[in-house]
């Protein structure tokens, strides 16, 4: 444990007077440290650990200990929300639900800045550059996707961790013909509604059960659609 981080967390939370903390997965011991040395600090717990249908596997003892602390939790899916009532023991009325979305209100209207915009059609993913979203399946499918359409685009819209995954993923796009210049990263954007609303095609895929889709299989979605339910084609 880095102790003069901790202490330095602790002077700017007491200085700048904040009552809540916003603990990720992984930074709750932290967070529950800092309540206990900080009086009166509230710990707000968003749980949105990417295994979910592992929590069997998931390591509980210390978390069982730190969900003494939580003063909530907010979960992504409801089998986080079993785990923490069930498993952690986190009383049911300190733990909510929260759905992970984008928010596509703001940039509606606008024009998205993207490469090759005039190509078509243009698919675009939306998930962070991470190990669970499998992006090399979603790669595959899309190589198939440009046997019958050379002149198809793929955006990958998402942070990434600069990681052995991320470098993994730019030698594909660098070294394979049928991504190279068809594939762009475009890392965390703010204009994700001009994005989408630029786009013909969403697509997802993930190796995670969570899903609720083949782990083989591309979701298509009208990304133009202003309906509250998108049309979705599961193609495998």
């Amino acid at each position: 444990m880095d102790l003069k981080a901790l202490m330095g967390i602790r002077q700017y939370i007491r200085k700048n007077k904040i009552e809540i903390i916003h603990a990720h997965s992984s930074s709750a011991f932290w967070a529950v440290v800092l309540k206990i040395l900080t009086p009166g600090l509230r710990v707000v717990w968003h749980d949105h650990f990417g295994f979910s249908e592992q929590l069997d596997e998931r390591p509980s003892f210390w978390l069982k200990i730190m969900g003494r602390f939580f003063d909530h939790a907010f979960v992504v899916n409801d089998k986080l929300h079993h785990y923490a009532i069930s498993v952690l023991k986190i009383p049911s009325q300190k733990v909510s639900f929260l759905a992970n979305f984008a928010d596509l209100g703001s940039e509606m209207g606008s024009e998205a800045d993207i490469p090759d915009k005039d190509s078509n059609p243009k698919l675009v993913c939306l998930a962070n550059l991470r190990r669970q979203k499998d992006h090399d399946n979603l790669l595959d499918a899309f190589k198939k996707v440009v046997e019958v359409y050379p002149g198809a685009r793929l955006y990958l819209v998402g942070g990434h961790f600069n990681d052995d995954y991320y470098r993994h993923l730019q030698g594909r796009l660098k070294n394979e013909t049928d991504l190279n210049e068809r594939t762009f990263i475009l890392g965390s954007r703010n204009d994700v509604a001009a994005i989408l609303a630029s786009c013909d095609v969403g697509v997802l895929s993930s190796c995670r059960k969570a899903c609720r889709f083949p782990c083989s299989s591309m979701v298509w979605l009208n990304c133009r659609s202003s309906a509250p339910m998108w049309e979705i084609v599961v193609w495998s």
